[in-house]
């Protein structure tokens, strides 16, 4: 299926901006999508290192899992550190980058090792190796988020043809269904939790004018959202910024006040926590256009030649260079993202057929600018100088084989 992005959910290391918006050039900072936002770059991290392989067959998710170690994990990645401010895609959508040292990882690992020994995937003289060499990396991700507010009127960027005839309400329903979806998805996927007295979660939330289902959903409704995605087929796919403890929180403070949940010990609420953060799902919902809705056809997008173009198996470089930002890795990364500017402004201006090139063909059809954003994450920077003034100047390249290839992708 091919995806039409609205907001921007998550990218890769270089940071590929597909939104057309155009921010003001003073921004004030609005807290709840900039803490969407980090929350958004901290679930990518988690996701990210879930799947770092520590021995053949076994990744940190699975240690992770076995040990119920999750909430000790996110605890350290809040240490991540933001890069810059938050960067306004538009006057309610912020985009900030995060980066936390693999030693600070690696460390907890071997803490959260030593702690459960019985409970280990295997030894942890096995997972030794990966972890020093986890112990080298630096880790990043990138986030979004909106204001709850403001996410009604997001629209597909370009000139999405599925959407081009859903006129704004139906596209508003179709949102509101995909939140109201979200929300659903957590609320089943914690229903299994079984309380101390033997009740589970869903027979109290399933109790006419349940508060514990009231209040759970006010929480989900309200949140901020990371990403809404426009699909080929009219449906949208929305994601909301709802981290697991902050959800854990609202769910305890429920059951509180009812007699299932009264004068639990700690023990029996870190039994509780663990179930609910093995079983918790991403809040993320599907909506579509209402039946009722009167849309146009959908128009064809741009038709890729059928033969390859001559530039297949060309290769294109680019230069980036930074005075120096803080440190290091900051500059660096900071010449990194000049240079694969320079590559997406030359991909861009490739012919893609004898009347239209590749940047042209991508604002009538956003699902080639995806492609294009696929194509520079195979970027490689192959040679960095570091000046005594602190300057860093890099070089980047790019098979444009790999363009075409993810342009026939679409």
């Amino acid at each position: 299926m091919k995806w039409m992005a609205a907001l921007i959910l998550a990218f890769a290391p270089a940071g590929v901006v597909i939104a057309q918006v155009n921010a003001p050039a003073a921004q004030p900072v609005r807290q709840a999508p900039v803490d969407a936002a980090v929350n958004d770059a901290i679930s990518a991290l988690l996701k990210d290192l879930a799947a770092y392989p520590l021995t053949e067959g076994v990744t940190v998710g699975d240690l992770l899992d076995r040990t119920a170690a999750r909430p000790r994990m996110l605890k350290t990645l809040e240490q991540a550190t933001q890069i810059g401010g938050p960067r306004w895609l538009s006057d309610d959508v912020a985009q900030v980058r995060m980066e936390i040292e693999g030693a600070k990882i690696a460390a907890t690992l071997r803490e959260i090792a030593a702690a459960n020994p019985q409970s280990l995937p295997v030894g942890l003289t096995d997972m030794e190796p990966a972890l020093q060499e986890m112990a080298g990396r630096t880790f990043a991700a990138t986030g979004s988020g909106a204001a709850p507010s403001t996410v009604d009127d997001v629209k597909p960027i370009g000139m999405n043809p599925a959407w081009a005839g859903v006129d704004e309400n139906a596209r508003r329903a179709a949102i509101r269904g995909a939140k109201y979806d979200a929300a659903l998805s957590v609320i089943d996927s914690v229903s299994d939790i079984r309380l101390p007295s033997g009740t589970r979660l869903g027979e109290l939330m399933r109790q006419p004018n349940s508060p514990l289902r009231r209040k759970l959903e006010e929480h989900l409704l309200s949140r901020p959202v990371t990403a809404v995605r426009f699909a080929d087929d009219r449906q949208v796919h929305v994601t909301l910024s709802a981290p697991p403890m902050e959800t854990f929180e609202v769910i305890r403070a429920a059951l509180a006040e009812l007699p299932q949940g009264r004068d639990l010990t700690d023990a029996q609420w870190q039994s509780i926590r663990e179930q609910f953060m093995m079983q918790i799902s991403a809040a993320t919902g599907q909506g579509a256009v209402p039946q009722t809705a009167t849309v146009l056809p959908i128009q064809p997008t741009v038709q890729l030649p059928t033969q390859p173009p001559v530039w297949i198996s060309d290769m294109i470089d680019a230069e980036g260079t930074s005075v120096a930002v803080d440190n290091r890795l900051k500059t660096t990364r900071a010449a990194e993202q000049q240079a694969l500017d320079k590559l997406r402004q030359q991909v861009l201006q490739l012919p893609l057929t004898p009347d239209m090139t590749i940047g042209e063909a991508a604002t009538r059809d956003p699902a080639l600018a995806e492609a294009v954003n696929r194509a520079l994450e195979r970027s490689r920077t192959y040679k960095s100088d570091y000046h005594a003034d602190g300057r860093v100047v890099v070089r980047t390249s790019l098979e444009l084989r790999d363009v075409w290839e993810q342009l026939s992708r679409r």
